[in-house]
């Protein structure tokens, strides 16, 4: 049973909301509206800078009631018994507990001290008991609140939101700063980025618990048409840092390292070492699954589920059979995956049927994105290097008729312009057209053309949901400009970003929290398994 003291030198002990709301009330009539009366009076033009301030206190005085509501229901006997619960239900063995005394902090900036038991995991000597060496510890009473580490859940709600949605941790801690929640711009990021961990630890006891087959399932799906759709964007992940010494020239290019310090035209920074950052680019692999009408348009009022990794292809088709199936895809009316010609993604959907277990009971359609496939046909005309107004004119005809799920007429008619140029294609041209030919004839016999029938059938036709997802999620954080990331950080901020954008914050992190009580703070490893071609032989480029 612990005990609640105000930070102060005296470690005023908090038994209920009494002591601490005298207080704040005792000090609020006495200097707080006075002072703010007289400076008002004075010049009414600082009703802004009062405002901010009255906000502050109360704020404080905010935080002085949720300590009193804290004190008093740890005090309750309901609450040890609950507490013993959790122990005994933790993912391993814990120990009775120590006494410990710990400072914890409110969301409105409010810091106070506590005497708790923290629980210690059992160790064993055995070596076939794994899970005991790896798991950490619980402080069973503040981990019933969902304190984490020193914070409040709000605090670290609202801080990690902060971070998410500013381009960067230097403006997420000035936008606290005005929120009056003081904090060091080192602890900004570390409360963010664990938040992070914390949706990739859960993430990852969804997928162990997919594979093994006791993930339960919602009807969340249930008689509903349903759109999956997958991309990828660009992030740029650090390979190495290294650090070096800049050469000191004089005027003349001469070396003068052992010249006298005030040699004219010597650089005072030359002693100083200067840090080569080498990168690569990565591919950050997005999906995103969600409801849509008869007609094919977005149903807005059922949401959607955003997700990432920058682990690999086969990572991604894990992760969208398990979303599929928590969200129970057996009793869905349809499935459409929907997406661009990269051959990572249609190679895998049959793994990820497979996986989800989709019934036959199930439609399920696959479908080329239009602009894409409308895309391709322009590129074939115009590698065939006619006139221009004719190219035009072409196209606009082409693309009509591929519209209209004519993908076949469209492969005959490139097939005879090429045949009836003057001078056959060769070389790069030829190339060219025979790739687009082939891209439309793959897509075609696998039945992704036939937009007529996708029309009628009220399937969508375009992936502009996970291209603007991508957009959100990936380049407005991810790829900003001068940008490079740690690999853990950069997966940390993607789901991040994906829980924020898909609206699902309160579900998903409320969700950690259990999860935190139950199988503790096992911290996610990031492997990265598998890498696109293209990436995989680029250079490093130093900045």
């Amino acid at each position: 049973m612990g005990d609640l003291f105000l930070n102060n030198p005296d470690l005023q002990r908090i038994l209920d909301t009494a002591v601490p709301l005298h207080a704040f009330i005792g000090k609020l009539n006495g200097q707080s509206i006075p002072d703010w009366q007289r400076r008002l009076t004075e010049d009414p033009s600082c009703l802004e800078t009062i405002e901010s301030e009255v906000l502050n206190v109360f704020q404080q005085g905010a935080g002085m009631i949720v300590c009193g509501l804290i004190a008093k229901t740890l005090k309750e006997p309901s609450f040890d018994q609950r507490a013993e619960e959790v122990r005994q239900q933790y993912a391993c063995p814990l120990t009775k507990g120590r006494p410990r005394m710990m400072s914890l902090s409110l969301a409105c900036g409010f810091d106070f001290k506590v005497s708790t038991q923290y629980c210690e995991p059992v160790r064993r000597t055995s070596d076939n008991d794994e899970k005991s060496t790896h798991v950490s510890g619980l402080d069973i009473e503040m981990s019933q609140f969902g304190f984490m580490k020193s914070e409040s859940p709000y605090f670290q709600s609202r801080v990690a939101r902060a971070v998410t949605l500013a381009p960067s941790i230097d403006i997420a801690h000035q936008e606290l700063e005005r929120q009056g929640i003081s904090l060091d711009p080192k602890a900004v990021r570390r409360i963010g980025i664990d938040c992070g961990v914390s949706l990739l630890n859960l993430r990852e006891r969804e997928l162990q618990g997919f594979v093994k087959g006791n993930l339960k399932t919602t009807s969340e799906l249930k008689g509903k048409r349903v759109s999956v759709q997958m991309d990828g964007g660009r992030t740029r992940i650090r390979s190495g840092i290294i650090g070096f010494n800049i050469p000191v020239l004089d005027i003349q290019g001469a070396g003068v390292h052992d010249l006298d310090m005030d040699t004219p035209g010597r650089s005072k920074r030359a002693k100083k070492v200067r840090r080569q950052i080498f990168y690569n680019w990565r591919e950050p692999k997005l999906i995103r699954i969600f409801v849509h009408d008869d007609e094919g348009n977005l149903d807005k009022e059922s949401g959607c589920t955003l997700d990432g990794t920058f682990d690999g292809p086969d990572r991604v088709a894990l992760i969208v059979a398990m979303h599929l199936h928590r969200m129970g895809i057996a009793e869905a009316k349809s499935l459409c995956f929907v997406c661009d010609g990269a051959t990572w993604i249609w190679e895998r959907i049959p793994e990820i049927i497979a996986k989800a277990k989709i019934p036959k009971t199930v439609m399920i359609e696959q479908v080329l994105d239009c602009c894409h496939a409308v895309h391709h046909v322009y590129v074939a005309i115009k590698s065939l290097r006619m006139d221009s107004r004719f190219t035009r004119r072409q196209y606009r005809r082409l693309r009509t008729k591929l519209r209209n799920g004519n993908w076949q007429q469209v492969v005959a008619r490139l097939e005879d312009f090429s045949n009836k140029l003057p001078t056959p294609l060769a070389g790069s041209a030829k190339s060219d057209f025979d790739r687009e030919l082939n891209y439309l004839r793959t897509h075609g016999n696998a039945n992704r053309l036939d937009y007529s029938r996708f029309k009628l059938s009220g399937v969508p036709m375009g992936s502009g949901a996970i291209e603007s997802s991508v957009r959100r999620v990936i380049n407005q954080r991810l790829k900003s400009n001068g940008t490079h990331w740690r690999a853990e950080n950069a997966e940390a901020m993607l789901q991040l970003r994906s829980v924020l954008i898909s609206n699902r914050w309160d579900e998903r992190i409320a969700a950690t929290r259990v999860s935190r009580r139950q199988n503790g703070t096992e911290d996610f490893k990031l492997v990265f398994k598998e890498r696109a071609k293209k990436l995989e032989a680029a250079t490093s480029v130093a900045e």
